[in-house]
């Protein structure tokens, strides 16, 4: 089974824009994808996070997933709450994993939001 770690990460110094980003490993943990999208600022980004990588999943063939957020909001919505693909898969969960756990999809989310800070 796949597993999908997100996060989103805000920049308010230029245009309050959202990166959100994941990775998408394999039953061994070894990473498959990474992504990392710069949208408009959103009051569900980290929901947006898991719809992203749940469309790249399904693009991927991948019909088992299981997803990993450190927002408890997200975390408590059915799959389907989040984007219609979920129901697509034979298998999808969306469960809290605390930040300190997360820190893959955390980095992720960050480079692109600390280069456009630093220039």
């Amino acid at each position: 089974m796949f597993s999908l770690f997100t996060d989103a990460s805000h920049n308010f110094l230029d245009s309050g824009y959202t990166v959100l980003a994941g990775v998408i490993l394999d039953d061994s943990n070894t990473p498959v994808v990474e992504f990392s999208v710069r949208c408009a600022s959103t009051s569900n980004f980290e929901g947006l996070a898991i719809a992203h990588g749940l469309h790249l999943a399904r693009s991927m063939n991948i019909s088992r997933i299981r997803c990993f957020t450190d927002c408890f909001t997200s975390a408590k919505l059915e799959p389907s709450k989040l984007d219609p693909v979920a129901s697509e898969f034979e298998f999808v969960s969306v469960n809290y994993i605390p930040r300190r756990y997360n820190q893959y999809a955390n980095a992720l989310s960050r480079v692109w939001v600390n280069a456009r800070c630093r220039r």
